[in-house]
């Protein structure tokens, strides 16, 4: 990459990469690219997302935020904020290493977030409930 990387990129990169991986809060955020994916919930998982954080991490704090508009500088401080709640509660808070509750919430999330909208046709949406229950 030459030059200063644009947080606008950044930020766009960093939000398909956190959808990408946690595809149930995609889903119901209207993003449903992954909508036959559950996510990875095994360690390996979370040290995924814990890597991918801190490499967005890094990569935020390349960009002077003084060289924002106004705008960006607010969105520059909610994307830093996220990243750092994301690593908090992935690394210091460990939910996933002690609660179990998580490994049953994610998969009914995950199919009640496909019934929940008519983005698809029945077919389709019965088709991506096989995927989250079967495939992952």
């Amino acid at each position: 990459m030459q030059g200063p990387e644009r947080f606008e990129d950044l930020a766009r990169d960093f939000y398909a990469t956190w959808d990408r991986l946690n595809p149930v809060s995609a889903s119901w955020l209207g993003i449903h690219e992954y909508d036959d994916r559950l996510g990875d919930l095994t360690e390996a998982g979370f040290e995924e997302q814990s890597g991918e954080l801190l490499e967005y991490e890094n990569r935020l704090g390349q960009i002077d935020p003084a060289t924002l508009t106004p705008d960006e500088q607010i969105d520059y401080a909610l994307v830093q904020a996220d990243i750092r709640a994301h690593r908090w509660s992935i690394e210091k808070v460990g939910d996933w290493q002690r609660n179990p509750a998580l490994y049953v919430q994610t998969p009914l999330m995950g199919l009640l977030a496909l019934r929940s909208e008519e983005h698809t046709s029945e077919l389709q949406s019965l088709a991506y409930l096989v995927c989250r229950l079967l495939l992952e």
